[in-house]
């Protein structure tokens, strides 16, 4: 069953809130998915069996139409006031790391870094970050900016060169090999 992202949940400190998606005309666009993260829609979907509703943005959270929840969706806890409220599910930042953390630590690739704009302690990598991965590795694989582009939702190609493309072990070869078998540069005065 084919699904569209058109809006995206966003944390306003501490308070998720939906908001319009994507930013631009290019972020309307198909993303094609390993067989692992079809298989994790596909479990998303028999778990929750979401509905096929379109509410408006300005009616609040609708978690039965959400494919990715929290762990705790559909369960009840006490409030301050002492009444039992149904926790809506939506998958929060906190809940979605006590997964991710553990994970990047399991994979050996989990540093603590400081964040120059916060101060604060931060585990790397990020989610975002694999974003970055995603797209260099396309670019490194071969796939013309282009298309490139089209995947990652960008407007422009030069962005996603850019943003994206990272230089691989393998730049100092190239450049040493460029170098060796070009133009002969003389010296003038």
């Amino acid at each position: 069953m084919p699904r569209q992202v058109k809006e995206v949940l966003i944390d306003d400190r501490g308070k998720i809130r939906r908001k319009p998606a994507p930013k631009t005309k290019a972020g309307f666009r198909t993303v094609p998915l390993t067989p692992a993260a079809i298989e994790a829609v596909q479990v998303m979907l028999e778990k929750w069996d979401p509905v096929a509703t379109e509410s408006a943005i300005d009616d609040g959270m609708h978690p039965e139409e959400l494919i990715f929840r929290g762990p705790l969706s559909g369960t009840t806890r006490k409030n301050k006031s002492g009444e039992k409220v149904l926790l809506d599910g939506v998958l929060t930042r906190p809940n979605f790391r006590r997964h991710w953390i553990p994970a990047i630590k399991d994979a050996g690739l989990a540093r603590l870094i400081k964040d120059p704009e916060t101060g604060r302690m931060e585990y790397w990598p990020r989610v975002h970050d694999l974003r970055h991965t995603f797209a260099t590795r396309l670019k490194d694989a071969g796939v013309p900016e282009k298309d490139v582009q089209v995947i990652t939702g960008h407007e422009r190609g030069g962005k996603v060169t850019w943003l994206y493309q990272h230089a691989g072990p393998e730049l100092v070869e190239e450049v040493r090999a460029a170098l060796v078998r070009g133009r002969v540069l003389h010296a003038v005065w």
